[in-house]
């Protein structure tokens, strides 16, 4: 249903955006290290890979990927958000990891609810990750 899948999309972006500003001095060494990016590089392949391609991947990987290998509902929203959580904080290991598993708990619920139609999680992703993306240029 389309308003389901809008409900969806909204819930999971401001989800995403209140754990942001949990985590606000966190995102603010994420972003500046991103800025740091952006000036080493053309910022236009770093938001296309940031923006589009990294949450279709990754959507694709942790929710229905890890959902076909896992049926146990939920030993899969245990794995696939613990992984979720991981992959995002890289070498180290810090309070942001909480915010990932979070994150990716309130994707694989929906994911679930949503009988497992990825696109607005998908939409939902592309628009948390615009926001980061954002807040690094403001940070530069």
């Amino acid at each position: 249903t389309r308003l389901g899948e809008v409900l969806v999309v909204s819930i999971l972006s401001v989800i995403f955006v209140l754990l942001l500003n949990i985590q606000m001095i966190d995102l603010y060494d994420t972003a500046a290290a991103i800025g740091q990016s952006f000036q080493a590089t053309t910022a236009f392949p770093v938001m296309i890979t940031q923006c589009l391609l990294a949450p279709v991947t990754e959507e694709i990987v942790f929710r229905k990927t890890v959902n076909d290998l896992i049926p146990n509902k939920f030993l899969y929203i245990i794995v696939s958000s613990a992984l979720f959580g991981f992959i995002h904080c890289a070498i180290f290991v810090n309070l942001s990891v909480l915010t990932y598993v979070i994150f990716g708990i309130a994707f694989n619920i929906a994911y679930l609810v949503n009988k497992k139609d990825i696109r607005p999680l998908i939409v939902a992703h592309m628009l948390g990750n615009i926001i980061a993306t954002i807040a690094s240029f403001i940070s530069m």
